[in-house]
C-alpha cells in the first residue's frame, strides 16, 4: 500500500509540473558588445525603439540589459506559454534607468494576446518608477515585482516605456534586466482533461495493486 501511496503522490505532482518560462529574460542573446541600437533580442518583440545594452553600462547580471528608449519611446514583449488558466503568477525583474535621467517610468502589460500595432495604445499596465542617482558604473539596480492571474494558457507580457522626452532626452528611458515569471503558491483545480487523465492513472495503479495482492 505504501508503494501505491507513493505512486499517487507522483501522479499528483506530475499533473502540475509544467511551468511557464520567460525566454531570454536576462537579454544575453544575442551578444551585444557595447550598445546595439534597435537590435531584435532573442525571444522578444521590439516596439518603437529600444537599445540593447552591452558594456555601455553595468548590467544587473551577465553582460546585457535594455534601455526602454532607443531613438525614441520603445517597449519589448513576448507571448508566454505553458500557463495554467486561473493561476496567479509572480513576475520579478530588475529596474534602473539611463543615468542621464533623474527618474524614469515604465509600465508592465499582461494581455490575452500580442497587441501588435496597438502596443502603445493598449490600456495602462502596472506602473513602475525609478528614481536614483546612478551612473554607468553603478546602476543601482532595484528588484521589482508584481503578480498577475492567467486567464488563458498563453499570455502576452510586455514592458512599455512611459518616457516621452519631457525629462530632457527622448533617447533615454528606464533600464530593464533579469525578468522571471514563477507560479504563485495558490493551488489550482485541474482542468477536466487533467482530471480524466488523473482518474485513469489512479484506476490503473489500483488495479495493478489489487492484482499483485491476489497473486501473492
Amino acid at each position: 500500500m505504501k508503494r501505491f501511496g507513493l505512486g499517487l503522490a507522483a501522479l499528483l505532482v506530475g499533473g502540475s509540473s509544467l511551468q511557464a518560462q520567460v525566454v531570454n529574460g536576462g537579454f544575453e542573446s544575442p551578444f551585444c558588445s557595447f550598445i546595439c541600437i534597435n537590435t531584435t533580442v532573442t525571444g522578444w518583440t521590439n516596439y518603437g525603439s529600444i537599445d540593447h545594452i552591452g558594456s555601455l553600462w553595468q548590467a544587473a547580471s551577465g553582460n546585457s540589459s535594455i534601455d526602454m528608449n532607443g531613438d525614441f519611446r520603445g517597449g519589448i514583449g513576448q507571448v508566454v506559454t505553458g500557463l495554467t488558466a486561473g493561476r496567479t503568477y509572480d513576475l520579478s525583474f530588475i529596474m534602473s534607468k539611463n543615468p542621464v535621467l533623474a527618474s524614469a517610468d515604465m509600465d508592465v502589460l499582461w494581455l490575452t494576446a500580442n497587441p501588435g500595432a496597438n502596443f502603445f495604445t493598449a490600456a495602462p499596465g502596472t506602473l513602475f518608477n525609478y528614481t536614483g542617482s546612478n551612473s554607468s558604473t553603478n546602476m543601482l539596480w532595484t528588484a521589482r515585482n508584481t503578480s498577475f492571474v492567467a486567464t488563458a494558457t498563453s499570455m502576452f507580457l510586455g514592458f512599455r516605456s512611459q518616457e516621452l522626452g519631457a525629462r530632457g532626452d527622448i533617447r533615454a528611458g528606464a533600464a530593464l534586466d533579469d525578468v522571471f515569471l514563477t507560479p504563485g503558491a495558490v493551488s489550482i483545480v485541474p482542468e477536466p482533461t487533467t482530471n480524466a487523465l488523473l482518474a485513469g492513472g489512479l484506476f490503473a495503479m489500483f488495479a495493478l495493486y489489487r492484482r499483485r495482492r491476489t497473486l501473492r
